[in-house]
Order: C-alpha cells, then structure tokens, then sequence
C-alpha cells in the first residue's frame, strides 16, 4: 500500500462511507443510512477518512459528548476494508482521532466491541484500551459487548 492519508469526511463521502459500513459488519449490527448520517451530523462527532492513492480504504467515527464528570468521547465506529486491514490504516485513524481529542480536552475515549470479535479486541488492547465492563445483549443480535477504555490526556 502507498502513503495513508487521513482527512475529514465530506458530504460526498457518505454513500461509499456506507457501503464499507454494511461490507464491515453483518447486516444486524451495521448502520443504516439514518443512523450513520444521525453520528455523522452531530456537533461534537468526528469523521475521518483513510485513503490510499485517493482510494478510501476506511474510516473513523467519534463522538464527544459533555458530562458533569467532563468530556467523553466514544469511538462511534472502526471500519477498514478487507484488503487494508492490518496495513496500519486503523492505527493510523486512531492517532489522528486521539490527536483532535486532545486537542478538545477530551481525557476519556471509550468504545464498545462484540465480546466474540478477538482481533478487534486484541487491535483496542494494543492501542491502550482495558476493559471496563461487560454489557449483555448489546446488539440487535444480542450479542454482548465489551466496554473499553483509555485516557487519552
């Protein structure tokens, strides 16, 4: 692969943003359009684009949310298509993710991820993340998620 470049979506970027959504997890946890463009469009969410050779090959979606404890931020989602996976694209989205965090005064970045999928949870471990707590049928397939977390500050 070339050099990976991480840009803020755009407007335009929606439709294939989509797709590699719902090609990236099974029709029961994928986004719909609704909801990805709901994450998308709010005030304090975050979506970047990794492209190789003006080709997107993923994307990342956080959002930060204000609480009386201070500012959370949730990884909304990680997608890499197939073919880019474990080439550091999703390090890559993490980093620049992290970097608008802090830059935000967000300490706290926490994700939830399917208590089955191993490489995504040994992938969160690597980039700093612990367990927290364990959320039983968390998904529309009721699957169970793990709760993760890291500070960032």
């Amino acid at each position: 692969m070339g050099p990976v470049i991480i840009r803020d979506a755009t407007r335009s970027d929606f439709p294939l943003l989509l797709t590699i959504d719902q090609t990236c997890f099974s029709a029961d946890i994928a986004y719909d359009a609704d909801e990805l463009a709901y994450y998308m469009e709010r005030s304090q969410s975050h979506t970047l684009v990794a492209e190789v050779g003006q080709q997107v090959v993923g994307f990342l979606l956080v959002d930060i949310q204000t609480l009386p404890t201070g500012l959370l931020a949730t990884l909304i989602t990680l997608d890499v298509v197939e073919i880019a996976r474990r080439t550091g694209i999703g390090s890559a989205l993490f980093a620049r993710s992290e970097a608008i965090l802090v830059e935000s005064g967000v300490s706290r970045y926490q994700l939830q991820v399917d208590t089955t999928n191993k490489s995504a949870i040994e992938f969160y471990r690597r980039a700093g993340f612990d367990w927290i707590e364990t959320l039983e049928d968390y998904y529309p397939n009721s699957a169970n998620a793990y709760v993760m977390e890291k500070t960032v500050l």
